[in-house]
């Protein structure tokens, strides 16, 4: 790590945290000259090659060219996120408290890359505009996965610096100022870091903390604007499970959806065609998903999700496979990463709540049926935006108020 001054005692105020970080900015037009041709892609103005797959290239600016190294895909060990919005132009940006119209998402991911060099190389990978929103779904989503891969018995997860997460340039569209490409994660095998190098990492999580809390206030959740555009949910039938975040423990288990007595008597040449054979499952990003969920909801979450689900194997990954086997065509399949991304988005969000609308917490703990109702203040809130994203998830009709509930005071 550069060490700003001669003294410990003497602090560089004008310091930025993880000054040695290398800093990749993903430029998402032909603006990069590579040695056989011009393209979108990773740059990295350094005296030497970042690791393997970089190559000697120049970024053409308008009016100059800066010569550095470029890669079509980086592999990293990605530690945090942030994002914020921005207005203004190349070079002269200015960061919003929040969105306004006209505003660019901006998203910086800390990561050590994956270099043949003994010292970890970390590295800040820097995108804004629609690969912002890229950058912080490949995250999310690498986050999910490791969570599901990487599990010891007590049920922790691993953290998603823990493997190696490989980026590459994402599908192009056509915009008013050109052809534009996004980001995309890359479907691989996860490979685990080697514990030294975790170690190395861990010994740098609370500058990693502070990192991320510089832009704290800015927010993390991508909003559905022009030039991030988030997809639409699209309205599904209410009666579609039991609520998981609304039965407290212990409590009887709900009578099944439909039983014998409601069912109504149909002739059999009104009966629909026999319904095609029961699908394999939702698929392993959904059952990750869902895992994740409710590994961070806790005992509290598991015990509402056995009383909806009765006879659900004890082990967590065991029931969520068990149930994808059971509800394979279910709907809320569709919307678990979702649901991840909002739990996400929401832990950030409720320390903000409990300085700033305190009440608005304790209405959402009333939904929820947590007692005490009152915000806590050694209160477990990852847990809390776990349970409310579990309810999100399996009660369409309350996800207007759960968002509403949690938004900007």
């Amino acid at each position: 790590m550069i060490r700003h001054t001669d003294s410990p005692f003497i602090l560089d105020e004008e310091g930025e945290l993880f000054a040695d970080a290398l800093l990749v900015q993903f430029v998402p037009s032909a603006k990069i000259v590579f040695p056989d041709g011009m393209g979108p892609g990773f740059f990295a103005e350094a005296p030497e090659a970042p690791g393997p797959g970089w190559e000697r290239a120049r970024l053409a600016t308008s009016g100059k060219a800066v010569e550095g190294w470029a890669a079509r895909e980086i592999r990293l060990a990605p530690v945090a996120l942030r994002f914020r919005w921005v207005t203004g132009q190349p070079g002269a940006w200015s960061p919003l408290d929040h969105y306004e119209q006209g505003a660019r998402g901006h998203a910086q991911v800390l990561g050590v890359l994956r270099t043949e060099g003994a010292e970890p190389l970390w590295a800040v990978i820097t995108a804004k505009g629609i690969a912002s929103r890229d950058i912080v779904r490949a995250f999310r989503a690498h986050k999910v996965r490791v969570a599901r891969r990487f599990r010891v018995p007590q049920g922790r997860v691993y953290a998603p610096f823990a493997a190696w997460m490989t980026i590459q340039i994402g599908e192009s569209r056509r915009m008013p100022a050109g052809v534009v490409h996004g980001l995309a994660l890359a479907e691989e095998e996860l490979v685990l870091l080697p514990e030294a190098l975790g170690w190395a990492i861990r010994e740098r999580l609370p500058e990693a903390a502070r990192w991320k809390a510089a832009w704290e206030e800015n927010g993390e959740a991508i909003r559905e604007t022009e030039e991030t555009p988030m997809p639409i949910p699209e309205p599904e039938p209410v009666a579609e499970a039991p609520d998981l975040a609304e039965a407290p423990p212990g409590a009887a288990s709900p009578p099944p959806a439909h039983t014998p007595e409601a069912t109504p008597e149909v002739a059999p040449e009104a009966l629909p065609p026999a319904p095609a054979p029961a699908l394999e499952g939702p698929g392993p990003d959904a059952e990750a998903a869902l895992v994740f969920l409710l590994s961070q909801g806790g005992e509290e979450a598991m015990a509402r999700l056995r009383q909806a689900f009765p006879g659900l194997p004890e082990e967590l990954t065991e029931a969520v496979r068990a149930l994808a086997q059971r509800q394979p065509r279910a709907a809320f399949w569709g919307k678990a990463s979702q649901a991840v991304d909002l739990f996400l988005a929401w832990s950030e969000r409720f320390p903000v709540l409990a300085r700033n609308a305190p009440a608005r917490l304790r209405a959402l703990k009333e939904r929820l049926g947590i007692v005490p109702a009152a915000p806590q203040p050694d209160e477990d809130l990852a847990r809390l935006a776990a349970l409310a994203a579990l309810r999100w998830l399996f009660r369409p009709r309350e996800r207007e108020d759960l968002e509403r509930l949690v938004r900007e005071p």
